[in-house]
């Protein structure tokens, strides 16, 4: 999908692609906002009717579908070096140094770049390596 300009609405931001944008903010049938964006036939139940809710398919339409684990995002800290033998333990026991930063940050690269050559770059040649982890959060 693209969006209004033509190219892929990751790498072209505020050109956001209008039928996934309504999939995510719709409250109706997931099933029926594919199908007017698909242009597929409208559906009919046995009676004729037409069916604008798939009732059991679609998290929209049975709420039951839906995710119901709430996950809570913490705040890792890194253990300090023992300097004493009396550390306090609300201080985290280690800051990596400035070296070790980079070189962290050189594995970290030649992860993403390595994961995208061996498992993304064939399949999806058009997203780059920050396509996985952007280099900012790396």
């Amino acid at each position: 999908m693209t969006g209004d300009d033509g190219g892929l609405s990751m790498t072209s931001p505020k050109f956001e692609d209008p039928p996934l944008l309504d999939i995510l903010h719709t409250s109706d049938c997931l099933y029926h906002v594919l199908d007017i964006h698909l242009e597929n036939p409208p559906r009919y139940d046995e009676s004729g009717a037409r069916i604008i809710r798939c009732v059991t398919r679609c998290s929209n339409c049975n709420p039951n579908l839906r995710i119901q684990q709430q996950l809570t995002w913490i705040m890792e800290t890194f253990p300090e070096h023992k300097t004493t033998s009396a550390v306090s333990s609300s201080k985290p026991r280690y800051i990596p140094t400035q070296s070790d930063q980079a070189k962290i940050l050189e594995k970290l690269m030649t992860w993403q770049m390595e994961t995208w050559k061996e498992e993304w770059m064939k399949d999806w040649p058009l997203y780059g390596p920050d396509s996985l982890v952007s280099g900012a959060d790396l």
